[in-house]
């Protein structure tokens, strides 16, 4: 990331992140051991953009680094039972190109690239999404589906709001989560319900069990 070699050890309150920086003249590889493909991102000057965690390979000098927090939560609970669950991370990651740059990302399956316009809304499930423009406004969204199967869900995605880039990918890892019962949604978090009458559904004796949609 600079123009060094050698590593830099990035502390976010208490979590440890070590960035490895290195300056060839000749030819340099990496690899990462996953089924996936690479997505090279080009950022001219003073462009920056949010990258999800576990997504990085690496970036050209003039490329920096930071992290934010991704305010994309849910709580469950009251006072000092309060629990905070962080679907997509507690942080994200953020490249700025202080001189024109590249950034090369891993994404898994097929990568999506939408342009939102201004005050264009995606809704996204939480580890789909791969990176977004800062300019892409981002907040939690529970959606409560009208299905004989799981209306007693909630299932948890992002609200991304343009102008601006978000890059999607196709396959994402699922880690199922506590969201029934919600008491606290993150800064300008939303929610939707399909299905106004729960009683209008009754699992019947044969019925399975609903699924994860």
């Amino acid at each position: 990331m600079t123009g060094r070699s050698g590593a830099r050890v990035v502390r976010p309150l208490g979590d440890q992140v070590i960035l490895t920086e290195r300056s060839v003249v000749h030819a340099s590889g990496l690899v990462r051991a996953a089924g996936g493909t690479g997505r090279h991102v080009p950022l001219e000057a003073g462009q920056s953009i949010d990258v999800t965690e576990h997504h990085f390979l690496v970036a050209t000098a003039a490329v920096s680094y930071d992290w934010v927090n991704t305010v994309i939560w849910w709580a469950i609970g009251q006072k000092t039972q309060r629990e905070f669950h962080f679907p997509r991370g507690r942080y994200t990651d953020r490249f700025t190109a202080q001189q024109r740059g590249l950034l090369l990302l891993h994404a898994r399956g097929n990568t999506f690239i939408r342009d939102l316009g201004d005050g264009e809304r995606i809704y996204v499930v939480p580890r789909a999404l791969v990176y977004k423009d800062i300019s892409v406004h981002m907040n939690i969204h529970m959606e409560r589906p009208e299905s004989p199967r799981a209306h007693w869900q909630l299932i948890p995605m992002i609200r991304l709001t343009g102008p601006g880039r978000v890059a999607i990918q196709s396959q994402y890892g699922f880690e199922p989560e506590a969201h029934w019962g919600w008491d606290l949604l993150g800064p300008d978090g939303s929610w939707r319900n399909w299905n106004p009458d729960p009683n209008r559904w009754r699992r019947g004796p044969k019925e399975r069990e609903p699924l994860y949609p």
